[in-house]
């Protein structure tokens, strides 16, 4: 009795469909909702799973043992219109949301050093960002004989040097997020150097080194469209 009791076990297994790795997901507010994971490949996007979410908002991804070596960004899209892009590269982690608005701020990750590492990194570098900015219009407002003149120029300084550690550490890091954060930083112009103007860029980059150059005319681009503007 035991001995098929274990032959049953073993054969149950034997035919569960491999899986490289499990994503659960939590999203209660949208229960019910069919979704598709989606492999964004250019203009193309490859469908790898569909279902829907449970009654109770829960969801479980189990990605084929085919995407095991796969690494990037996966897209987790509801039918409805929403959805999630998140890191997939073989870790077992978990997604919860419990607002009927999904955003950074609301969306928890479990068990993924690299969605953690994209979620977290990308705050950092926006808050910098925009504190750079912001004191930036007041080193030009006011006056040098300004008090507000200095403290924001020291203000600056100090946001400079907090860019380039996170910057350092962007560099650093072995994960995949981040090589995808340095892809998307430089198609939105994001350099180390804080606030740097195209000669300053020049002047520090080594003797010898190749620059890869963009004319992209956007009217152009979208006029050249027939029928896209009535005449």
């Amino acid at each position: 009795m035991h001995a098929f009791l274990w032959f049953c076990v073993m054969l149950s297994g034997a035919f569960r469909p491999a899986v490289a790795q499990e994503v659960k997901l939590h999203f209660p507010r949208f229960a019910g909702k069919a979704w598709d994971l989606v492999i964004p490949r250019g203009e193309r996007l490859d469908t790898v799973l569909s279902g829907s979410i449970a009654p109770d908002g829960r969801s479980v991804l189990r990605i084929p043992e085919a995407y095991r070596q796969h690494q990037g960004i996966w897209r987790w899209m509801l039918r409805h219109g929403g959805g999630l892009d998140m890191v997939v590269n073989g870790e077992d982690f978990a997604v919860a949301c419990l607002s009927e608005e999904p955003n950074e701020d609301n969306i928890e990750y479990k068990g993924s050093a690299e969605n953690a590492f994209l979620v977290v990194n990308h705050g950092e570098q926006e808050a910098l960002l925009k504190k750079y900015a912001a004191v930036t219009l007041l080193v030009e407002a006011y006056g040098s004989s300004h008090p507000l003149h200095t403290a924001a120029l020291e203000e600056r300084a100090r946001l400079e040097s907090a860019w380039k550690t996170c910057r350092s550490d962007l560099a650093a890091s072995p994960l995949y997020a981040a090589r995808f954060r340095e892809i998307v930083d430089l198609t939105r112009g994001i350099t180390d150097g804080l606030g740097q103007g195209e000669a300053q860029k020049a002047a520090e980059m080594p003797d010898g080194a190749r620059v890869l150059t963009f004319c992209y005319d956007t009217g152009e681009r979208y006029l050249s469209i027939e029928g896209l503007f009535p005449a």
